[in-house]
């Protein structure tokens, strides 16, 4: 097995990991989380913040679906 102890196997793994969850936090449709900063370039550094942007094209959702997310 690899060790993830630190370098590029930690950034792909740390990286993959970020990219599915932001995934998982908005519907299908309109609407996309974008990681920027290090999770963006696929360079997070362990403990470090995890910057996003919404973007969404205009429509106004309903709020069914929405509790919980944050």
């Amino acid at each position: 097995a690899r060790s993830l102890r630190g370098g590029a196997p930690l950034r792909r793994a740390l990286s993959d990991t970020y990219d599915s969850w932001l995934a998982g936090l908005v519907p299908d449709g309109g609407i996309a989380r974008v990681a920027v900063g290090g999770v963006g370039r696929r360079e997070p550094a362990p403990y470090s913040d995890r910057e996003s942007v919404r973007l969404h094209d205009g429509r106004v959702l309903p709020a069914e679906g929405w509790e919980g997310r944050k």
